[in-house]
């Protein structure tokens, strides 16, 4: 079971309740939220539960609003899995319980999200299906789900991404691909679009005007790279050459520079 699922369970549950929060409070009083907060958390999560979690009977499991978009169910009863969730928490911040007390459970809860994370090939298949401190104590193991929507879901959701990220893959590919065969000094690839350039802009001087054209960089005599275009004639410079250089006047119609733009 994937560990990165029940982890995105237990983080969806905290902001499925941080979006009703403040407009639960809103509606609420202002004396009664802040006289009672602790009271009106476990109410709101009470409601939020209460709605979103459901059962299947058929492998005594229930399963949240979040766990079900995650494919992932629990190995008890609603109850409990209510007493698990929402009805703990009230409990031990009305508990008071001392520093130590708590620093102790803290470090019990690391030692066990440890033994979840844990790799190890030794590592028991129970260690990986108990997120929290508290689903060890009281033994609810998380369980793939057997619902076909949440499985279509989740198993769309994973296609979806992985061919997302194949084309990103390609195109990282292509553009070092392209880089290489661009910007290598031993590249045959920009002297032969210089040469022809610089044939074309022959073979056009006797048809007029080649400005249409692309030729090669006036000051590098290569083919441009990430063009200019000079709005004196709209020859093309090479970004690296027009900005260097810092021209006043063009060099191939030798009139003054009043302005540059990226030629795409």
């Amino acid at each position: 079971m994937s560990r990165v699922a029940q982890l995105d369970t237990e983080f969806l549950d905290g902001q499925l309740y941080s979006i009703f929060e403040k407009k639960f409070n809103s509606i609420l009083p202002q004396f009664i939220s802040s006289s009672f907060p602790n009271e009106c958390d476990l109410l709101l999560n009470t409601l939020i539960y209460h709605f979103s979690t459901k059962i299947n009977s058929n492998i005594n499991s229930t399963a949240t609003y979040n766990s079900s978009l995650a494919g992932i169910s629990y190995s008890c009863s609603k109850r409990y899995l209510f007493l698990i969730n929402v009805l703990s928490n009230y409990i031990i911040k009305k508990l008071k319980l001392p520093n130590i007390t708590i620093k102790f459970y803290s470090i019990l809860d690391l030692i066990n999200f440890l033994l979840f994370l844990s790799p190890i090939r030794h590592s028991t298949e129970s260690n990986s299906n108990l997120p929290t401190l508290k689903h060890r104590l009281l033994k609810v193991h998380s369980t793939l789900s057997n619902y076909s929507d949440s499985s279509s879901f989740i198993t769309n959701s994973r296609y979806a991404t992985q061919q997302f990220n194949n084309k990103q893959l390609l195109w990282s590919a292509i553009l070092e691909l392209l880089n290489t065969l661009l910007l290598n000094d031993n590249s045959f690839i920009i002297p032969w679009l210089a040469n022809y350039t610089s044939t074309v802009q022959d073979n056009s001087k006797i048809g007029g005007d080649s400005s249409s054209l692309v030729p090669s960089c006036p000051i590098c005599h290569a083919f441009p790279i990430n063009p200019y275009e000079v709005d004196c004639c709209t020859i093309k410079y090479c970004f690296v050459c027009i900005h260097t250089s810092r021209l006043t006047n063009c060099r191939s119609c030798n009139s003054r520079i009043h302005n540059i733009k990226p030629y795409y």
